[in-house]
């Protein structure tokens, strides 16, 4: 090896020449390691010398010790294998941060952490906003980046972080507008789905109100047939696979309640238990879910969208309507009839009646009886009234 005849004092590295006729410079790093650069001439050896001088010195003042070959994608994967798992954290929401992680793997995964800047970000973000990612979802995507970058800075791999300078673009996507039925529109549709296989879930989706969650959730043990009630007590869940899972935990505690049925769908659930009886008995299936797939496991959300959509379309109201809109029919059917906030709060398992003033202000009549007064009034006993 051939000596750099250039005199440095003590810790600023060395540059030297090698037996194959290349250069390598070397530095000693604040963890004791040597990282060397091998080049060409001794004039780019110098150069890389400086670079790595200004690496350590870099690492000196901020502490940060990270390989140069650090990239966005390591620092999400590192995040999600160590962090993420203590959270503890729902599978459902395990399985959102993971789908956001892939999202933003490519998009800027290969970008290295050393040359990343805000701008990178910014064009990333605006590029998933021009593909129709909503707001929501981008802002989903940006605290899922910030919390892996926290995670960086806890391990010293990353100095900044520059995801929470991201900015969510104006052309972002913003909420699909809720819609309901009107009361005619909802007359229509409770005599369309009588005698459907599903007709019953239908039902009282639009009597009562429940979460489509809670109604894929419902199991025998929480419907009194002689009482005319259901209780809500479970919901559905996704696995981080993405598989849907019957779960003990709601939405809210006030999610927890009895609600008592109309005559109307009252007789469409015990019209559904007897034809269920009797596939069952033909079929050999056993579950205690209420509305289930015909081997009894737990009904997919967008089966029941795709269901729905079909019926909404014969009435010619378009395919565009999802299982959530028939709770929200349900909260504006009783705010228009006038029956209190309070009690829709109650119906519907909110916590507070925030959201009701917000939504159906403008609805607001003089109070009248109760939920299932006013949906008999509207719908009568039975299906043909």
């Amino acid at each position: 090896m051939t000596k750099d005849t250039t005199k440095r004092a003590n810790g600023l590295g060395s540059v030297f020449q090698l037996a194959n006729g290349k250069w390598r410079a070397s530095v000693t790093m604040p963890d004791g390691r040597a990282k060397t650069r091998t080049v060409a001439t001794q004039n780019q050896a110098r150069s890389a010398l400086k670079e790595l001088t200004r690496e350590r010195d870099h690492i000196d003042a901020s502490g940060v010790i990270a390989p140069a070959s650090l990239t966005v994608a390591d620092v999400l994967d590192s995040w999600l294998t160590v962090d993420l798992p203590t959270r503890r954290r729902a599978p459902a929401t395990v399985f959102t941060y993971r789908a956001s992680a892939e999202n933003l793997k490519r998009e800027v995964g290969a970008i290295k952490m050393a040359k990343l800047r805000v701008r990178d970000l910014d064009d990333a973000f605006a590029r998933l906003a021009e593909r129709g990612q909503a707001r929501a979802s981008l802002t989903k995507m940006r605290s899922v980046l910030a919390q892996a970058f926290d995670f960086g800075i806890k391990r010293q791999e990353v100095e900044r972080n520059l995801a929470r300078s991201i900015t969510i673009p104006a052309s972002a996507r913003g909420p699909k507008p809720t819609k309901s039925l009107t009361v005619e529109q909802a007359r229509r549709f409770v005599e369309e789905v009588s005698g459907h296989r599903w007709g019953a879930l239908f039902l009282i989706a639009i009597t009562c109100g429940l979460r489509p969650g809670e109604l894929t959730a419902l199991c025998w043990d929480s419907v009194d047939i002689d009482e005319g009630t259901i209780t809500v007590n479970r919901g559905t869940r996704r696995t981080e696979s993405g598989q849907p899972l019957l779960s003990d935990e709601v939405k809210t505690h006030r999610s927890r309640r009895t609600l008592r049925l109309t005559p109307l769908a009252l007789t469409a659930l015990r019209e559904h238990k007897a034809r269920q009886i009797a596939d069952d008995l033909a079929t050999g299936v056993r579950s205690d879910l209420v509305f289930r797939t015909s081997v009894g496991t737990i009904v997919e959300p967008r089966n029941l969208a795709r269901e729905l959509s079909r019926i909404t379309d014969r009435l010619g109201l378009g395919t565009d309507w999802t299982p959530n809109e028939l709770r929200h029919t349900a909260a504006s059917l009783l705010v228009d009839q006038g029956v209190p906030l309070v009690t829709v709060a109650d119906v519907l398992g909110h916590t507070t009646t925030r959201m009701l003033e917000l939504t159906y202000r403008k609805n607001l009549r003089p109070e009248i009886d109760g939920g299932v007064a006013a949906m008999t009034k509207l719908f009568g006993t039975s299906a043909t009234a």
